[in-house]
């Protein structure tokens, strides 16, 4: 039973990575687009 709730915990954290990982990157593509926005402002 210890060995199964080790593997549950490590799922979870691989899940929850995942998930930073995905909101991150959305974070830097929205920089990026406003980034190209901005500068078409400006010219």
């Amino acid at each position: 039973m210890e060995e199964q709730g080790q593997m549950l915990k490590s799922r979870t954290r691989t899940l929850e990575d995942q998930e930073y990982k995905d909101s991150h990157e959305q974070e830097v593509q929205q920089e990026m687009l406003l980034g190209i926005a901005n500068q078409t402002c400006i010219l």
